[in-house]
């Protein structure tokens, strides 16, 4: 393919390359978990597996998003030689907290999931820690705008992660096979981020004010996601402890529509690094009107898949899970209505502005009224109650951090969105919602 072609251009490019890549894993962990229904594993196997996974992103998810999205965002504002040694220190910080992480996830697998086999605990934790490392690997390329590379390491991954758990089912190895398999891919994937690291070569920097620095972007931004994200998890735990016959219904419905989550993160992720490029060569407008564009076109894109989703989501899970988790659909239809805040992007303004500290205090907003709605709710809805809880939650965030970016940054909604557009699906997607479960229950 030349190299000043379009299609290379685009490819090439670190936004294309990071949506596909987060397509690809997400698209493999909902696939894996479709073909686990279509090869009949056990459903103590699938509950135990989604245990798992549960417990070990439940001691990661925080601190490397923040960790990450920080490490992009100061890499946009420091010189060739700075980068170096921020891409030194952020390895150094992935090491040491991966460690902690991995024995953290063991210890709550042994003492709160005793029935879950040690060995399998042991295989999975080294897994775990091996694929923690890794996530470093897609924002080093994104960093260095490598953008076929990232969708190599993409597709890699996630065929990966699907063969794990296919072979090994139709095999009859059961969850000893897939964790050896998890374990051989990681140890791949491992390789290659060590080769990649390595062919930069190291400048003998001293690090220490370059963690500072870190440390100052990535502690508010790790406290956002902890507070933020932390929902997905205490939800878990309050249908573990309460709708524990639900558990695999509730996990299989909030797994929210991928395209949104995925495409909509990673542009706010790359979009925000270009909006802190440019806070300091004075072109702030260039910036927003890129935001605009982008999301315009991801409005256009998402909001029709969410409504036709809506409308074919119980023949679809019936086909999809061979009607296993039928309590799984209402879940998934309340987390579409995610689509409209998702779709806001607020944070991306904030986080370019490097005012993560008020993500800290929106996510905290968010966290207090999830668990509070989420506990009234679950008393007439049951799991659904605490689906609901979370989508307003997530409104009300996005909702404070609008106010700020309005208010306090000066950075008008209509700098960054077209408002008519967000408007009209917005409405469109929730009468979608009201005609199904209000004016048709059951259509």
């Amino acid at each position: 393919m030349a190299k000043d072609s379009v299609i290379f251009r685009i490819l090439q490019g670190a936004s294309f390359g990071f949506q596909a890549f987060q397509v690809l894993r997400y698209g493999a962990l909902v696939l894996g978990a479709i073909m686990m229904t279509w090869l009949f594993a056990p459903s103590q196997l699938i509950q135990d597996f989604e245990t798992l996974i549960m417990v070990g992103g439940a001691t990661t998810f925080f601190w490397v998003g923040g960790l990450l999205d920080g490490y992009l965002l100061l890499q946009k504002s420091v010189d060739p030689f700075q980068s170096s040694i921020l891409q030194q220190t952020m390895m150094r910080f992935m090491f040491l907290m991966g460690i902690g992480s991995a024995l953290v996830c063991a210890l709550v697998l042994t003492i709160w999931y005793a029935w879950i086999p040690g060995w399998i605990v042991a295989g999975f934790c080294i897994y775990f820690l091996l694929e923690t490392w890794c996530q470093a690997m897609p924002y080093y390329l994104i960093a260095n705008s490598r953008g076929i590379p990232l969708l190599l390491y993409g597709v890699f991954s996630a065929g990966g992660y699907c063969l794990s758990i296919v072979v090994p089912l139709w095999a009859g190895w059961g969850m000893d096979g897939i964790i050896i398999a998890l374990l051989a891919v990681s140890l791949l994937k491992f390789a290659w981020m060590a080769v990649a690291f390595g062919a930069k070569g190291t400048d003998g920097g001293r690090p220490l004010g370059m963690a500072k620095q870190l440390w100052v972007i990535c502690g508010p931004l790790m406290l956002s996601v902890l507070l933020s994200q932390s929902a997905v998890y205490i939800d878990g735990f309050l249908v573990q402890q309460y709708f524990m016959g639900d558990f695999v219904d509730f996990r299989y419905g909030a797994k929210e529509f991928p395209l949104v989550l995925l495409l909509a993160n990673s542009m706010s992720i790359v979009r925000a690094g270009e909006i802190a490029g440019s806070v300091a060569e004075g072109r702030v407008g260039e910036a927003l009107q890129a935001l605009k564009r982008s999301s315009s076109r991801l409005m256009w894109m998402l909001f029709p898949l969410a409504i036709g989703l809506l409308v074919v989501s119980e023949p679809l899970f019936d086909w999809v899970f061979r009607g296993r988790f039928p309590h799984a659909v209402p879940i998934f239809d309340l987390f579409l209505l995610l689509t409209i805040p998702r779709l806001m992007f607020p944070q991306t303004v904030a986080r370019g502005y490097h005012k993560t500290f008020a993500m800290s205090i929106s996510s905290g907003i968010e966290l207090v009224i999830n668990v509070l709605l989420s506990l009234v709710l679950m008393q007439y809805f049951g799991i659904a109650g605490i689906a609901g809880g979370t989508v307003l939650a997530f409104f009300a965030e996005k909702l404070v951090l609008l106010g700020y970016t309005e208010f306090v940054l000066r950075v008008s909604w209509r700098q960054y969105a077209s408002l008519p557009l967000f408007w009209g699906w917005s409405l469109a997607l929730l009468v979608a919602w009201i005609v199904k479960y209000a004016l048709l229950p059951g259509w």
